[in-house]
């Protein structure tokens, strides 16, 4: 019979284990981070957190996969259905909305996802440009939608379009994140970008 209790509490164990290497490694870098850090954060011994993860490129993995998921569960509660193009720019304000809230809620995130992937190493980078360029097909796969039902423009690269929408909408995400930014800061970037996009997509 599986013990629920102590189920739970390795689950609580490791959960406990992931955030505090989100904390150092957003803090440090993945290259200066140690597991001697994430341990002192939690206060146990080093030996407690390598019964739970491999080594440190397994946590770092670990974090990754979790923002990952997240960005994901973005698009696919988005499914591409819309019927004209105020309800397009209707759910690009919310996709917009909701992967600003994600980075905004935890910018130890931002910090990870947008800037260390870039040093940190080269398996994490690979994955989330690959995650990217699979957020941009999900975009790609509105715009072939909005094409089809004739409210985008029928001579669109959908594409290029869609890895161009893909670079401006995590731009904003950038912008809202890292820089100290406020919430009219936020809805200009997300306004003008919606104009840039309504005014050269739409049919």
């Amino acid at each position: 019979m599986v013990n629920i209790a102590s189920t739970e509490k390795i689950a609580r164990r490791r959960e406990d284990i992931l955030q505090a290497a989100i904390t150092v490694f957003a803090d440090k870098g993945y290259h200066s981070a140690s597991i001697a850090d994430m341990a002192a954060i939690l206060q146990i011994g080093h030996g407690t957190i390598y019964r739970y993860y491999k080594n440190k490129k397994a946590l770092f993995d670990a974090v990754i996969n979790s923002i990952l998921q997240n960005l994901a569960t973005v698009v696919q509660d988005e499914p591409p259905t819309t019927d004209s193009l105020l309800e397009y720019k209707g759910q690009i304000v919310r996709i917009s909305d909701r992967l600003i809230a994600i980075f905004q809620t935890d910018r130890r995130i931002a910090r990870i996802a947008l800037y260390e992937t870039i040093d940190g190493n080269n398996d994490a980078a690979d994955r989330v440009t690959a995650s990217f360029s699979l957020f941009a097909r999900f975009i790609q796969e509105y715009m072939r939608n909005g094409v089809e039902k004739g409210f985008l423009r029928k001579n669109m690269d959908q594409e290029i379009a869609a890895r161009i929408v893909t670079s401006m909408i995590f731009e904003t995400v950038k912008a809202a994140t890292v820089e100290e930014s406020s919430e009219l800061l936020i809805a200009r970037w997300r306004d003008e970008i919606i104009q840039i996009m309504i005014g050269g997509l739409g049919a």
